[in-house]
C-alpha cells in the first residue's frame, strides 16, 4: 500500500466497545474522497477568483495609466505617496506639481 492508499483508508480507535464493520469504513472512505475533492473543487474556484482580481486590477491600473499620462511605474510605486500628495495637493495641477518634483512624474492630460 502506497502513502496515498494509507490517507485514504480510515483508522479507528477501539473505544466503548464500537464495533465497526465494511459497510461502514467504505462509507467513512468515500466521505473523505468526497471532502478532499469539495476541497480542491473549492481551491480552484477561489485561484479562478483571485486570478480575475488581478486582471481586473491590471486593466484598472492601465486605464489610470492611459488616462491621466502616468509613467508604467505608477501602478507599482506603493499608493501611500499619491495619497499623500493627493490630500496635500489644492488641485490636479498641483499634484502634478509635487509628483514631479517626487519623482514620480504624474501628468493631468491636456496639462
Amino acid at each position: 500500500m502506497n502513502k496515498k492508499d494509507d490517507m485514504m483508508n480510515p483508522t479507528f480507535v477501539n473505544r466503548d466497545g464500537i464495533v465497526v464493520d465494511m459497510e461502514y469504513t467504505e462509507w467513512l472512505k468515500e466521505l473523505k474522497a468526497r471532502y478532499r475533492q469539495s476541497q480542491a473543487k473549492a481551491a480552484v474556484r477561489v485561484n479562478a477568483a483571485m486570478l480575475d482580481d488581478h486582471q481586473e486590477n491590471v486593466v484598472i491600473r492601465q486605464q489610470l495609466v492611459d488616462e491621466f499620462r502616468m509613467p508604467d511605474t505608477f501602478g507599482v510605486i506603493p499608493w501611500g505617496h499619491h495619497i499623500y500628495i493627493f490630500t496635500k495637493s489644492q488641485s490636479l495641477d498641483e499634484a502634478s506639481i509635487r509628483e514631479k518634483l517626487a519623482g514620480i512624474g504624474f501628468n493631468v492630460k491636456g496639462g
